[in-house]
């Protein structure tokens, strides 16, 4: 899989905000299942959410990149990502989302959308988009983000 860009996020960059600036702020995801063909795709209704991620896993704190851009990648701030020790279900997490707008929050990043910013991408222990230790999420156990980037790809 490839990472996915919504297009809610290509116009809000094209038009005036960079990537860091649209994504500071937002949430990880991390879902078990099918994985919808693109960011802005429908996530089928049988898909759990395994946790949400947010800085301490406090679940409203927001998760930042630092400040500048190194060839083409936005790298995580230095801050603890985890999910809380809340989750209602366990699992093998298949992909994530990565959100930031208010609704697409509450919604879970479920929902069919052109205009909510969105990172999509794989989830594994080797090589995705996302990297875990071990993407086998127990119900009700933290699951940390140790290390995140976004690259935009050369052409």
């Amino acid at each position: 899989m490839t990472l996915h860009v919504s297009k809610g996020l290509r116009n809000k960059t094209m038009d005036t905000d960079p990537v860091i600036t649209v994504m500071d702020g937002g949430f990880i995801f991390l879902y078990e299942g099918i994985v919808p063909d693109s960011a802005d795709a429908l996530i089928d209704p049988s898909v759990n959410v395994l946790a949400k991620v947010s800085v301490n896993g406090d679940g409203v704190t927001g998760l930042s990149f630092l400040p500048t851009a190194t060839e083409g990648t936005i790298t995580k701030a230095d801050e603890i990502w985890k999910s809380n020790s809340g989750s209602t279900y366990g699992g093998l997490v298949s992909f994530y989302r990565h959100i930031v707008d208010a609704t697409d929050i509450i919604e879970e990043g479920k929902s069919a959308s052109n205009t909510y910013p969105r990172l999509q991408g794989a989830v594994g222990s080797t090589i995705e988009e996302l990297i875990m230790s071990d993407p086998n999420i127990s119900t009700g156990a933290e699951q940390a983000i140790n290390f995140y980037s976004v690259t935009f790809p050369t052409s």
